[in-house]
């Protein structure tokens, strides 16, 4: 089975995109766990690798277009198979891509995909078709060939980065679920608000996908089902309103604010945006098309600071796994991403006529068939107690 299959430390760089020493330097950090062989050969797990590679998302820089071939085959390994009564979605992290992958349950039972399973993600225009690898000697015969895959999993591809949390598995309940969108920065409120829900609701279900507001509309324009969308800013939500695809007029929900995430306890002495400009500093911030990208720099021209950041992220948790993974210094994120983060790392806090207000707006998505729970979920999150777990998490009422 694949979760008793290891890896060298050298196919862990290749499969997560990074050098062999970055490897073991988590490994001997504790990061990534890894075990020695009777001969002295520290080797990872395929569940361990799984897990970290998943969690590792989209920390990591891009690697060069030369690693990609012709056809966009994107070797990597499995990092999650999630399956309703029909569908299963299937998560490859390919070094710092992060490839989605919807098909039958039937085939992904046909081809036993499960986490830590090596596999490749081919990407044909909006398609992603997953591939095994041939067999190596001595181990177990896979069930089904690459053949046989291409045949059975023409795959619809949603998009690269998008992560799915799920309330509540299709097949524990009956009904269908509420598919939620919202911003990144939103993941640990909105699994709370989700579980509160479910939890007053019994047998309702919430499924929510979490990205970068710019990447959650375009599913949506795209044609993604969703009922609900929580953006980190009103202009992608009025990119929707515009093209009348909401449901009713967007309401603002919560309120956040900015900080500099820097590693924990500071050691590189950040003080305040000033400080950002340092030479000595590795700062990198979202990419300006993302929400906490732009009100970045917005707190950057309100200091009269100029920043030359080593990267742009495709979301602000993207700033945030960085800084804490000790790949940049500093990146300027939502205060509720630094308490999300706890011990990884601090924040410095931004005074208040250099920072920025973001102001996060909810609204129905346009379905076919609207559900009515969609609208509870909504009404939820707008009441007293919805708006008592989002102060929990860092948020302001607005």
């Amino acid at each position: 089975m694949s979760k008793d299959r290891t890896f060298r430390l050298g196919e862990v760089a290749t499969l997560l995109g990074v050098s062999a020493d970055t490897v073991r330097r988590w490994v001997d950090a504790g990061r990534l766990a890894a075990r020695r062989t009777k001969r002295g050969e520290r080797r990872v797990g395929a569940a361990a690798l799984a897990r970290f590679a998943a969690e590792l998302g989209s920390a990591t820089e891009p690697s060069p277009v030369s690693r990609q071939s012709a056809r966009n085959r994107f070797p990597g390994i499995i990092t999650r198979v999630i399956k309703d009564r029909v569908a299963a979605q299937v998560e490859i992290q390919a070094g710092p891509h992060r490839l989605v992958s919807l098909m039958t349950r039937e085939a992904a039972d046909e081809l036993g995909l499960a986490p830590g399973q090596l596999a490749s993600a081919v990407v044909k225009a909006t398609n992603v078709v997953i591939e095994l690898p041939e067999p190596v000697p001595r181990s177990r015969p896979r069930r089904a060939s690459a053949s046989a895959a291409r045949r059975s999993l023409a795959a619809l591809f949603l998009a690269l980065g998008l992560s799915l949390s799920r309330g509540a598995r299709a097949e524990e309940a009956g009904g269908q679920p509420i598919l939620v969108f919202a911003a990144a920065s939103l993941s640990e409120s909105f699994t709370a608000l989700a579980k509160a829900f479910e939890t007053a609701h019994p047998g309702a279900k919430v499924e929510q996908s979490f990205a970068g507001s710019p990447a959650l509309v375009a599913q949506i324009e795209s044609g993604a089902p969703a009922d609900l969308i929580a953006t980190a800013d009103t202009v992608n939500m009025d990119k929707l309103a515009q093209a009348e695809l909401l449901d009713g007029t967007p309401t603002p929900f919560a309120g956040n604010r900015l900080e500099i995430a820097v590693e924990h306890g500071n050691p590189k002495r950040v003080r305040g945006l000033a400080d950002l400009a340092r030479k000595d500093l590795v700062v990198i911030l979202a990419a300006e098309a993302v929400p906490a990208g732009r009100y970045a720099r917005e707190a950057l021209k309100k200091a009269g600071v100029t920043v030359g950041p080593k990267s742009l992220e495709e979301n602000v948790k993207a700033v945030v796994n960085k800084v804490a993974l000790g790949e940049a210094d500093a990146g300027i994120v939502y205060a509720t991403d630094v308490q999300a983060a706890g011990e990884h790392v601090t924040g410095v806090v931004i005074p208040e006529a250099e920072n920025v207000v973001a102001i996060y707006p909810i609204a129905l998505v346009k379905r076919a068939v609207p559900r009515p729970l969609a609208r509870e979920f909504q009404a939820f999150i707008l009441s007293a107690e919805g708006q008592k777990i989002l102060a929990s998490f860092g948020f302001s009422a607005e």
